[in-house]
């Protein structure tokens, strides 16, 4: 995971990745807030697939209002709330922690093909970008093989 934000508005950032389980990755995250940002905030999403050795754009793209997002589920990012002191929205200025969060992968989109992705989002609040982050996974197979 890469993080790239605007030092007047996030400091201290802290993301460390471990594995759950064979299959799936949890994600803790500290960080500062200097500003309150109310209900605002949207964040830009890119896809990018890795083929022929590098990243290439691929068709998921779209905006979405944060606030909106944790309101509707979208994601499973209601996961945030089970441990640590996320911020609520309206977002507000202080120290805050999320830990051993993980995406409901029942609530992403169906068939997404196998592979390597890179997502980057990019958040904003009035059109002024507040942080941007790029994270990887990787898409496996889960059909199952029945044997007689």
């Amino acid at each position: 995971m890469e993080v790239e934000s605007e030092d007047k508005y996030f400091a201290h950032t802290v993301i460390k990745t471990f594995k759950f389980n064979r299959t799936h990755t949890g994600i803790n995250i500290t960080f500062d807030l200097y500003r309150n940002f109310g209900s605002g905030v949207m964040v830009d999403v890119q896809g990018y697939k890795f083929s022929s050795n590098e990243y290439r754009s691929f068709p998921i793209v779209f905006t979405m209002n944060v606030c909106e997002g944790l309101k509707n589920n979208d994601f499973g990012l209601q996961n945030l709330y089970l441990c640590g002191h996320p911020p609520v929205c309206p977002f507000k200025k202080g120290h805050f922690t999320i830990c051993n969060w993980a995406p409901d992968y029942e609530k992403f989109p169906p068939y997404i093909p196998e592979g390597r992705y890179r997502m980057n989002m990019r958040m904003k609040y009035r059109n002024r970008m507040v942080t941007s982050l790029n994270f990887y996974m990787e898409i496996k197979s889960t059909r199952f093989m029945f044997y007689q």
